[in-house]
């Protein structure tokens, strides 16, 4: 009796223990957008006249087309895309790029972080949805992809403020 009472002791130990991990994450990565991150969004439509923006609820993770930035047919010594390199600084960012964005990972968005004319939804179908990946970061340039397959990149003013800087069509058209 005894054993059993210790065994089943340990199961109901490691079943908690299992259901807790995902909701703990053991600090390997967060499951939600940073608060910067939704200052970056938001920056990034300060210029549309949109009065409602609809996005996923999620951001999208890496996806292979994300490397095609780096295609010849885009990227050259004077810039790429719509993004001049009238210094070595962004041209290294976009060097540097290329290595952080493979780890992208989906992560949630809360309305409560946004504009009022954000709407979240979570079908990807639904029309006139935008879906985004969480903005990286480096130095003072963020560099947000859309699921368009496009990229908006914004540099941070001397007030700390996100300011769009250029952006690059990978396919299609630049929204």
């Amino acid at each position: 009796m005894g054993k059993s009472v210790n065994n089943l002791t340990l199961v109901v130990f490691w079943a908690l223990l299992l259901c807790l991990i995902p909701k703990i994450g053991l600090g390997l990565q967060k499951s939600t957008a940073d608060k910067e991150t939704y200052s970056i969004i938001r920056s990034s439509f300060q210029y549309s006249n949109e009065k409602r923006i609809i996005i996923h609820t999620k951001t999208m993770a890496y996806e292979g087309w994300m490397d095609d930035l780096w295609r010849k047919e885009i990227f050259g010594k004077e810039g790429e895309g719509f993004c001049v390199f009238p210094n070595a600084q962004l041209e290294e960012t976009f060097g540097e790029l290329r290595f952080k964005v493979k780890s992208l990972t989906s992560k949630r968005l809360f309305k409560n972080m946004l504009e009022d004319r954000f709407i979240l939804k979570s079908n990807e179908k639904a029309e006139g949805i935008l879906i985004l990946a969480e903005p990286i970061i480096i130095g003072e340039y963020s560099f947000l992809f859309r699921k368009t397959k496009s990229l908006y990149v914004q540099k941070m003013d001397p007030n700390g403020k996100w300011d769009y800087e250029c952006g690059v069509t990978i396919y299609g058209e630049l929204h």
